[in-house]
């Protein structure tokens, strides 16, 4: 068995397991707000499931620095109690920990970085790709810079001789 293959198949039950914990969540979503702290066991697995979804695919984008980022604010509160006055703390219980991570649906996981991703980013990938189909990405003989001595905007244009000139 190569290493793709390994990848690939897990890649697939990461899939399968987003899938279920993500239907769970939506389909019990009443639910789930009318016993925000006082869940079940599936709750908190489907809980902890998500939460280890959610740091697995951002170790796949963005690398271990921002999971192990992530899993360091977490676990803050539960040491925060034992420091000084200034980063005291007061501390949760796990399962509800899990549940304000990821089952609540106005924190953690469904919070404000699922309604920012949904509306600011989607509209900004949606901008790049037009601008792409367009051939926005093509420079065209035409680029804009600031100009480092004087603040002002500059733009540089390419001549028929391939030389550059500065346009103020």
């Amino acid at each position: 068995m190569n290493i793709r293959s390994v990848e690939i198949k897990s890649n697939f039950y990461f899939l399968v397991f987003a899938l279920l914990s993500t239907m769970y969540v939506q389909l019990n979503a009443e639910e789930l707000q009318d016993r925000a702290w006082f869940n079940t066991s599936l709750d908190l697995v489907i809980g902890a499931m998500l939460i280890f979804l959610v740091l697995e695919a951002t170790r796949e984008s963005f690398g271990s620095f921002v999971p192990v980022l992530a899993i360091l604010t977490v676990i803050y509160p539960f040491f925060g109690q034992h420091f000084p006055e200034p980063f005291y703390s007061t501390s949760l219980p796990i399962k509800k920990t899990i549940a304000n991570l990821s089952i609540c649906l106005s924190r953690g996981i469904y919070g404000t970085a699922l309604s920012v991703s949904a509306t600011y980013i989607f509209l900004w990938v949606v901008f790049g790709s037009v601008l792409q189909a367009w051939d926005g990405d093509e420079n065209k003989g035409v680029s804009h810079g600031m100009c480092q001595d004087c603040y002002k905007e500059q733009v540089i244009m390419l001549d028929e001789t391939e030389h550059y000139y500065i346009v103020s």
